[in-house]
């Protein structure tokens, strides 16, 4: 009988779905350790004030905005030529490290028609070590970016600015900017992505996976054909050895007499 095949392929189903079951879920316990936290908001700050350089003027305040998702600042200046003006934060919440923190996102929405021309904007991130400074996009639209956090350079964040220039000359320049800044902890996956080595390691993976299901999936797709085919070489096999059955004899071949004629010898 040939039963070794039909037991190593039986064998083989429940090892490697037990293999591909571990895997997902050390994937998954690895990943659920290290999701996204809330994010950091400038309008979580508990100290928020303006400033002016020159003749400027500015006011802040909080607004509700559906297309971002929640409360934003909105920053209403006056800028004549050569001032500046802005918004500035201090005192976030605890947890506002490298150890939490991988991203800044800036959602920002600028002045009127002309104005994007007259006014440049930008976020200052201040630290204990130095500033950060990121450019700011001004569309009459909701704009968004996101930046990696310099923490090597800044150290810990003492202060977030957000900055409006005017640039040119001819009259003062009045409007408003609104602006959602969040600090974001990256998901496990995406921090992976931005290291070269990690993203070869994913792709390895990714493989490694596809291929535990393929080999999964011929197994299974196969063990009933194989198991079958097995079967019928078993009866086969059996049917060879097993003896001839004894055939009952006529009743010609068995011992009877024969009896003469009727009545004597003849």
């Amino acid at each position: 009988m040939i039963k070794g095949r039909q037991r190593a392929s039986c064998r083989a189903v429940p090892f490697a779905g037990r293999v591909l079951a571990a895997l997902l879920a050390t994937l998954t316990t690895f990943a659920a350790a290290h999701t996204a936290e809330p994010p950091f908001r400038f309008t979580e700050a508990a100290e928020q004030g303006t400033f002016n350089v020159g003749a400027a003027r500015a006011s802040v305040s909080r607004s509700l905005d559906g297309t971002a998702g929640g409360e934003v600042v909105k920053l209403d200046y006056t800028l004549p030529p050569g001032t500046a003006a802005g918004a500035w934060a201090k005192a976030f919440p605890q947890g506002l490290n490298g150890d939490t923190i991988d991203v800044v996102r800036l959602g920002v929405k600028g002045p009127g028609p002309g104005q994007p021309h007259q006014v440049v904007a930008a976020v200052e991130i201040k630290g204990t070590k130095g500033v950060q400074r990121i450019p700011l996009p001004l569309q009459p639209d909701w704009t968004s970016r996101e930046e990696p956090v310099s923490w090597s350079k800044i150290g810990g964040v003492t202060e977030v600015v957000v900055l409006v220039n005017r640039s040119g000359g001819g009259e003062p320049v009045e409007g408003s900017l609104y602006l959602d800044l969040r600090f974001e902890r990256l998901p496990l996956l995406r921090k992976l992505s931005t290291f070269p080595a990690a993203r070869i390691g994913g792709t390895l993976l990714v493989a490694l996976v596809v291929a535990l299901l393929a080999a999964l999936v011929n197994l299974v797709a196969g063990r009933r054909p194989r198991v079958r085919a097995d079967a019928e070489e078993d009866f086969v096999a059996d049917a060879e050895r097993r003896p001839p059955s004894p055939q009952p004899l006529s009743p010609r071949g068995r011992g009877v007499g024969v009896r003469g004629p009727p009545g004597g010898a003849a």
